[in-house]
């Protein structure tokens, strides 16, 4: 039995037959979902969580090239000023899809103005809005969004402040440059599958992924970046 639960690649076949036979029957369908949102409430780091996550594999929802385009569709029709951050930012920006994504981060310029507006843009593809979440250092507001197959997007708002002194452009007595050219700084376009998109900055990616603890996925994302400097 312990050589099974440290068997990875038994677990991801017998997941990936879940999910086929999930697929023919709604009933099994249904279990596998809710068993994965199952696995979702249990601590990061418990032997659980730890010994199911490749079962659970076959069955996470991604979010693809095509859910982007909506949700950029979406936010144009919408009328706000947004950029793709995270993984899909990275990949935006340096032009290749370097790996399946889970979720969507998105940074919206006037957060306070327009959060409610893009919730509302984003319930006619099927996103609901959560409770808001606790940010980290360089984005204090962030808000999360699901739907119905556990796709993820989540909303968030730059800390203006701490970006202009810790990119070197605002002295720590408030002095330097203007707003305008901070947001100049932080936001770029890339081209991906030739769709010209908005994301973060290479400037402000690097910023935004330091000075805390990254995850394995943070690190191979920034490893993406780095390379296609190269």
């Amino acid at each position: 039995m312990s050589r099974w639960r440290n068997n990875v690649l038994t677990r991801r076949r017998i997941g990936e037959f879940i999910r086929r036979l999930a697929e023919r029957n709604e009933l099994v369908g249904r279990a596998s979902f809710r068993f994965s949102r199952y696995i979702d409430t249990n601590p990061r780091n418990s032997h659980f969580k730890r010994s199911v996550q490749a079962l659970r594999a076959p069955f996470q929802p991604t979010m693809s090239f095509h859910d982007v385009l909506e949700v950029t569709v979406a936010l144009r029709e919408a009328d706000v000023k947004f950029w793709f951050a995270g993984g899909w930012g990275i990949d935006v920006l340096v032009g290749l899809q370097s790996r399946n994504h889970l979720d969507l981060d998105i940074v919206i310029e006037d957060y306070r103005r327009d959060e409610p507006r893009v919730c509302r843009a984003l319930s006619h593809l099927g996103y609901v809005r959560r409770e808001p979440k606790v940010g980290g250092i360089w984005m204090p507001s962030v808000v999360a969004l699901s739907d119905m197959s556990g796709r993820r997007i989540e909303l968030m708002e730059i800390d203006w402040e701490r970006f202009g002194v810790d990119s070197g452009l605002v002295s720590s007595d408030g002095t330097g440059v203007a707003v305008n050219a901070l947001r100049e700084r932080a936001f770029a376009e890339g081209v991906i599958f030739d769709e010209k998109l908005p994301c973060l900055s290479r400037t402000a990616q690097l910023l935004f992924h330091s000075n805390f603890k990254l995850t394995d996925k943070q690190r191979r994302d920034l490893d993406v970046l780095k390379e296609s400097q190269d």
